[in-house]
């Protein structure tokens, strides 16, 4: 994405008449083996670096991208970073243009976070301000370093965030008007968009996303005041998105993990064995004891030192 992913040939901006003409050939060609997409433009573009499509693989499918476009195209040139698939589509003799492929899980909500140039990135900063994050796949919180996600659904994104969804699906006619919308979200603060307060990332993409260069360009001159929103915590998203469900599994695997580093570490085998054994010894009486109970649910239902007095016993009948 951006068009500089392809350095080994000339790689050239087009126009919109010759950008719709390619798009509607490699649409063409690409439908019969995937699901695919064109990324919504910013409304008055008139030349474009690149094409962006997303893509599913169809159920019970996982076809090799990298197969498919070589047989269809035979690009001169490719690129792979992540799930971005980069190759080259031949204008003339000398000129090619860059053709972006990415893989997503979810067609709907990657469109929604990928449309109008840097709409995603820009909600995105908002979001990461308020302890929450937002991408591709849709709107998650980081709970005790385990993800839980909100939401999957843009309309219902857009519902939480104060965003008019009905707005963007009825597209806008400039760039000021997607400008006009975004502010309207409840996480809206000038200061999040302030450059001096920055880091090394979001300098960078200040200098080569030129939409959110004009993004913040334009709303610090403008007049137009913070939202009011109150500080939520994880704890709220948890609470608003009905998650507890999967709060409760993490909470539950949290205090597992607990369990087996104050009733089952190797410290306590180090009492009776040297270091070298510890996890042969480890793996042995787990083995033992799985054979008539689960090991999680025996660490659950005897305290430490029961537990202790049974690997000592099985430890020193081990060495005998």
């Amino acid at each position: 994405m951006g068009g500089k992913a392809l350095k080994n040939i000339n790689c050239v901006r087009v126009n919109l008449e010759l950008y719709n003409k390619i798009k509607s050939i490699i649409l063409s060609k690409l439908l019969p083996y995937n699901y695919f997409v064109s990324v919504i433009e910013m409304p008055g573009k008139e030349t474009f670096g690149d094409l962006d499509l997303i893509y599913k693989c169809k159920e019970n499918e996982n076809q090799d991208i990298r197969f498919i476009v070589n047989e269809i195209f035979s690009p001169k040139e490719v690129f792979s970073n992540g799930t971005v698939f980069s190759f080259s589509y031949q204008i003339n003799e000398t000129e090619y243009f860059q053709i972006d492929l990415i893989k997503v899980s979810n067609i709907e909500m990657a469109q929604f976070y990928y449309a109008y140039g840097d709409i995603g990135h820009i909600i995105g900063r908002m979001m990461k301000n308020n302890d929450l994050t937002f991408g591709a796949e849709g709107l998650w919180i980081n709970y005790e370093n385990n993800k839980i996600m909100l939401s999957s659904q843009p309309q219902e994104i857009c519902n939480f965030i104060g965003l008019d969804y009905c707005k963007w699906k009825n597209r806008f006619n400039n760039i000021i008007d997607v400008f006009n919308w975004i502010i309207q979200c409840k996480y809206f603060n000038k200061i999040y968009f302030n450059p001096d307060n920055f880091n090394a990332v979001y300098r960078k993409n200040y200098e080569i996303r030129p939409n959110f260069k004009l993004f913040v360009d334009y709303i610090f001159n403008i007049n137009i005041e913070n939202k009011n929103q109150i500080k939520l915590n994880i704890i709220d998203y948890i609470t608003i998105f009905n998650k507890h469900n999967e709060k409760e599994i993490i909470d539950k695997k949290l205090y597992i993990n607990k369990l087996h580093q104050e009733k089952f570490s190797g410290k306590i085998f180090l009492l009776y064995t040297d270091c070298k054994n510890i996890g042969k010894y480890k793996d042995a009486f787990k083995k033992y004891i799985c054979e008539n109970q689960d090991f999680n649910e025996y660490l659950l239902n005897n305290d430490i030192d029961f537990i202790n007095n049974q690997i000592k016993d099985f430890v020193i009948k081990f060495i005998v």
